[in-house]
């Protein structure tokens, strides 16, 4: 999860100190792939300027949890890993919250691209596709002629038995 300003600094603070902070962290943000998070907090405008302000409010459990639109993202950012995430749907409200608990890591940042390096690392690790398995064409061409071969094959199969 990537972790604004205060929220960032609270985990930060107790982590450097061998702390856990004890408290729970709710959020409408979906846990995702460290790569992905990484990536996210470089790409996305939001996540990766400091001076960049929300569009579309979030809602916490709590009035301290929600964030109108137009809140500032924070001079202080983290991307957080956490030890256990959970989904909760209360019956008195529409949507959902995540609450994180137990936070393992921080990774600081004020702009975004000071995680490039962390992105570099983290892809160099990945592990590739397994025997037989490709996870892109060669070109744009291939992609396309696979993919017009997909619908020839997918056409003739529901095709009627009177039109063939």
């Amino acid at each position: 999860m990537v972790a604004d300003n205060v929220v960032a600094r609270t985990i930060s603070h107790a982590l450097t100190r061998g702390a856990e902070p004890m408290a729970t962290f709710a959020t409408p943000e979906a846990p995702g792939h460290h790569a992905c998070m990484l990536y996210a907090a470089i790409a996305c405008p939001y996540l990766s300027r400091s001076t960049a302000r929300r569009t579309i409010a979030g809602h916490g459990s709590t009035a301290q949890e929600s964030v109108t639109a137009g809140t500032r993202r924070g001079m202080f950012s983290g991307l957080v890993c956490f030890a256990e995430a959970v989904v909760e749907n209360p019956a008195d409200t529409y949507g959902y919250t995540i609450v994180y608990k137990r936070p393992l890591g921080i990774r600081t940042y004020h702009n975004g691209i000071e995680l490039r390096a962390d992105l570099r690392d983290v892809i160099a690790r990945e592990p590739g596709p397994g025997p037989g398995q490709r996870l892109f064409a060669r070109d744009v061409r291939a992609i396309e002629r696979e993919l017009r071969q997909a619908l020839a094959e997918h056409e003739n199969e529901t095709r009627s038995p009177y039109h063939r």
